[in-house]
């Protein structure tokens, strides 16, 4: 979720389509589908004030959180998905998801 909130929220302002995308992104997801609504929510302002706090900190840790690499591979496709919703990718949203695979440590 924090790698999503960082594409939505990348140009400073919140992408109505990327916001689209990222609930449909959930609610196919095999593992955030099933976390109940509230639970989601509560989830998603958490990690909004993280990335407001510090935002380069809280994804310079991601590779500590994502366990796995299946699980990096997962969150990055993710993240790839809701910055494609506005097609194209700009500049700014490519430069980020190449900072998610340096630090993720994915191809």
């Amino acid at each position: 979720l924090r790698m999503m909130l960082a594409i939505i929220r990348e140009n400073k302002q919140v992408d109505e389509k990327e916001m689209k995308a990222a609930s449909r992104v959930i609610q196919s997801h095999k593992k955030l589908k099933e976390i109940p609504v509230v639970q989601l929510k509560q989830i998603t302002k958490e990690q909004a004030r993280i990335l407001q706090t510090n935002e380069e900190k809280a994804l310079s840790v991601l590779d500590k959180l994502l366990k796995t690499k299946e699980d990096r591979k997962d969150a990055y496709q993710l993240a790839e998905k809701i910055a494609s919703a506005d097609s194209p990718i700009t500049d700014a949203e490519r430069a980020m998801l190449d900072g998610f695979k340096k630090v993720l440590k994915i191809k």
